[in-house]
């Protein structure tokens, strides 16, 4: 992606709002496998799955899926869109306009270790180390919300 994206790891509350905890300053990202991913969530692009073997370990073995099938969705991977609050202030859209998915922690940490073979970017390392915090017993179902800015 062009833009800056911010990494927000949260809780998902009642009535799709989301309670963040923690944020990680990506920076640009480039053109790899969380670009994709994140584009996918946020409906810009339908890609093909069968270069998303990142995911395989995520969400059963599901790499011989069309990208024009109706069975993506029974992937897991139909993001659900969410509000973030900070006080009294609302936000539904990044400043792009785009809107923002909550993606399972699992998905976003996959692609980061497929970026993190691709090339040590250190940003990717710093935010692996949280994710991976993350994904232990002590949080449950932790989500991230890619924000642009």
């Amino acid at each position: 992606m062009g833009y800056e994206i911010n990494l927000i790891m949260g809780e998902i509350g009642g009535t799709d709002t989301f309670i963040e905890i923690a944020r990680v300053d990506l920076a640009k990202i480039g053109n790899g496998p969380l670009h994709n991913l994140i584009s996918y969530a946020k409906g810009k692009e339908t890609p093909n799955f069968i270069d998303w073997k990142f995911l395989k370990d995520v969400k059963g073995d599901h790499l011989g899926v069309d990208s024009a099938s109706s069975e993506i969705f029974g992937l897991g991977m139909d993001y659900k869109n969410v509000d973030i609050w900070e006080g009294d202030v609302k936000t539904t859209e990044d400043p792009y306009g785009d809107p923002l998915p909550a993606v399972p922690l699992l998905h976003i940490l996959s692609a980061i270790n497929q970026e993190l073979k691709l090339g040590n970017y250190r940003r990717f390392s710093l935010a692996k180390s949280i994710l991976e915090e993350f994904a232990t017993d002590k949080w449950d179902n932790i989500f991230v919300v890619p924000y642009g800015h």
